[in-house]
């Protein structure tokens, strides 16, 4: 029996539905098109190789779970092109990519450079800003009084407010020295 007359045989045809007769107001447009005639008869099944079902251990420490996804690589050269910015823009006396001049009280002047493991606690609290909200920033430093709730999982002891204000002023995911400004083409989408 070919293919054509089993799926004949076994088709009842009951997708086939008939075409709606539209009114004439009807405000949708849908149009009244006829069935399709045609269907294929000539199926050839995707073959899969045999695997063995296998799942990988999670890591003991979360750190680590986190590091497959953010590895520490990519947070060093990320610490290197934050370290890079930095020292450009204290070589040319400013505070920003605006060429804002640098005066005696500028926060950039207290930057002492951070580490792998400064860099992955800040990732730690901007993801954890992101989970729970406050009215404002500051509010997650802020310490709990008698009738203000504030959350149990105090980051002050994890990082300054001021540091990590610095930190995301400054941080730098790309090189800056590759990125022409000027070019808008060369921009990547995200900008």
């Amino acid at each position: 029996m070919s293919s054509q007359k089993i799926q004949d045989y076994i088709d009842d045809n009951s997708f086939n539905t008939p075409p709606s007769k539209a009114a004439a107001n009807d405000p949708t447009g849908v149009p009244n098109l006829p069935p399709e005639e045609g269907r294929g008869d000539d199926f050839q099944p995707f073959n899969l190789e045999y695997r063995d079902f296998r799942i990988n251990p999670l890591p003991k420490e979360p750190l680590e779970l986190f590091q497959l996804f953010i590895p520490i690589s990519l947070v060093q050269s990320w610490i290197e092109y934050t370290d890079s910015w930095v020292a450009h823009l204290l070589e040319n006396a400013v505070i920003d990519s605006w060429n804002t001049p640098l005066s005696e009280q500028s926060r950039i002047l207290k930057w002492e450079g951070i580490s792998t493991a400064t860099a992955y606690v800040w990732l730690g609290v901007l993801i954890y800003l992101g989970i729970h909200r406050e009215i404002s920033l500051k509010d997650h430093w802020k310490a709990p009084s008698l009738g203000d709730q504030r959350p149990l999982h105090s980051i002050i002891k994890f990082m300054p407010l001021r540091k990590f204000e610095l930190i995301t002023r400054y941080f730098r995911t790309f090189d800056y020295t590759k990125l022409d400004v000027r070019d808008e083409s060369d921009l990547p989408k995200t900008f």
